[in-house]
């Protein structure tokens, strides 16, 4: 999906994602091919009055789901975020995210959901 590779290619994104290296259109469809094809990954795209807004993206990590999110630039601080966070339908699914220490927003965002940061550095859902 070419809108998720624009997403990714802003500088602000780049600035807090592990790799800060921007993805050519060739790697980020190859990502994005092989990401899709795992059962060990899932993508949800949020939509707010039928505009895409951003993405969460989950990846096993033995029995926790690691949860990454992405809102689309412009799209940032008006709620997108923490509406596709919260709609997590957690179930019998262990959650963690790992946000970078410089990254505020998200820090906000996991706090301002409940989320709690753990000793190990990892964010978890609150009870």
């Amino acid at each position: 999906m070419l809108a998720v590779l624009e997403w990714q290619r802003d500088p602000d994104s780049r600035r807090h994602a592990r790799n800060p290296a921007v993805p050519t259109e060739a790697e980020h469809l190859e990502w994005f091919a092989r990401k899709l094809a795992s059962p060990e990954c899932e993508f949800l795209i949020g939509e707010k009055d039928g505009q895409r807004v951003g993405f969460l993206r989950m990846d096993r990590r033995g029995d926790e789901w690691e949860v990454s999110i992405l809102v689309a630039p412009g799209r940032r601080s008006n709620g997108c975020g923490k509406a596709m966070l919260n709609a997590l339908v957690r179930g019998s699914r262990r959650f963690v995210a790992e946000v970078l220490p410089a990254n505020e927003r998200s820090h906000e965002l996991f706090q301002s959901c409940g989320w709690q940061l753990s000793g190990d550095g990892l964010y978890r859902p609150g009870a």
